[in-house]
């Protein structure tokens, strides 16, 4: 969500939407955000979502010191359980 970034303190807080498009409850979600520093250096954190029921969306708040709209950020899952 680029369009969303806001400051907060020196930090830029951008904000990551997770859709569950399923009826189906998915448990133990781990994603991994992937991003470009300005030194070009690929970087990588891990975010978590204990519960996300089926046809809901959960946001999750990232903060980084650079602003994230150059920082190629990209987001996959790594590993979930459905219930």
């Amino acid at each position: 969500m680029l369009d969303q970034i806001k400051m907060a303190a020196e930090s830029y807080v951008l904000p990551l939407e997770i859709p569950n498009l399923g009826r189906r409850t998915v448990r133990d979600l781990a994603c991994t955000v992937l991003y470009r520093g300005a030194d070009g250096v690929q970087m990588a954190r891990e975010v978590r979502v204990d519960y996300l029921g089926g046809y809901l969306t959960q946001t999750i708040y990232l903060y980084f010191s650079e602003d994230p709209r150059s920082l190629d950020v990209r987001a996959r899952p790594l590993h979930y359980q459905i219930e």
